[in-house]
C-alpha cells in the first residue's frame, strides 16, 4: 500500500500542475485578448472623438464664412440702396421744384430719407460704427475658412 501512495503522489502533483499551468495559461490569454479588445476600443474612441472634433471645428468655419459673406452683402446692398435713395431724393428736388411744392416739406421728407440712407451707407457710418462691423468679421479666429 505504501508503494500505491508514492505512485498516487507524483501522478496527483502531475495532475495538478497541469491544471495549473492550463489555467495559468488561460488567464495569460485571457488578460492578452481583454488587453487588446481594450486598445482597439481606445483607437475607436480616439478616432471618434477626432472626427467629431474635425467635423466642429468645419461646421465653425463654414459658419464663419457665411457670417462674413452675409456682412459683405448687406454692405454692398446698403451701399446700392442708398445711392439708389440718393438719386430719388435729387429727382424729387427736381420734380418738386418744377412742380413748385413746398419746399419746408420736401427739405423735411429729404432730412429723412438721407437719414436713412446713411444708416445703410458704410461710407457715412462713425468710425467706432465701421470698426465693430469689420470686427464681425471675426479676422482673429483661429477657425480660418
Amino acid at each position: 500500500m505504501a508503494g500505491r501512495i508514492q505512485a498516487i503522489v507524483p501522478n496527483a502533483t502531475s495532475l495538478l500542475l497541469a491544471r495549473w499551468e492550463k489555467a495559468f495559461r488561460e488567464g495569460v490569454k485571457w488578460r492578452y485578448e481583454h488587453a487588446a479588445q481594450e486598445r482597439q476600443r481606445a483607437i475607436r474612441e480616439a478616432e471618434e472623438a477626432a472626427r467629431r472634433k474635425r467635423e466642429r471645428r468645419e461646421a465653425e468655419a463654414r459658419a464663419l464664412l457665411w457670417k462674413r459673406q452675409r456682412l459683405m452683402m448687406q454692405a454692398s446692398a446698403g451701399l446700392r440702396r442708398s445711392d439708389e435713395i440718393r438719386t430719388l431724393v435729387a429727382a424729387v428736388e427736381a420734380s418738386a421744384a418744377a412742380g413748385g411744392i413746398d419746399t419746408d416739406l420736401v427739405m423735411a421728407w429729404k432730412r429723412w430719407v438721407l437719414e436713412q440712407a446713411d444708416r445703410m451707407d458704410l461710407r457715412a457710418w462713425s468710425a467706432p460704427e465701421l470698426g465693430q462691423w469689420l470686427k464681425a468679421f471675426d479676422l482673429t479666429s483661429l477657425t480660418q475658412p
